[in-house]
């Protein structure tokens, strides 16, 4: 079943999925099994929703509040940046 995830979930997936990897190089962890695992840790911490999107397939999408996160620690990335040079 494919699990529609928007983009900035879909980084974050990324991102956990190559962690998990190095943590468990020995046990080849399903892709479906990571998936299902980080989504469940992002639904719980409220940076994740479920919802059905046109075609009434479950998809997931980041919460306001990640965005803004990840909106905000990019800004201070940036401004670290523009301080450095």
């Amino acid at each position: 079943m494919k699990v529609r995830l928007d983009k900035l979930l879909r980084e974050q997936f990324e991102i956990s999925k190559k962690l998990c990897r190095l943590r468990r190089k020995r046990c080849g962890a399903a892709y479906d099994l990571v998936l299902a695992e980080v989504l469940c840790e992002l639904e719980a911490k409220g940076d994740a929703m479920r919802y059905l999107d046109d075609s009434g397939h479950i998809a997931w999408r980041a919460t306001p509040t990640l965005r803004d996160y990840i909106d905000d620690l990019q800004l201070d990335a940036e401004a670290d940046l523009q301080e450095a040079e």
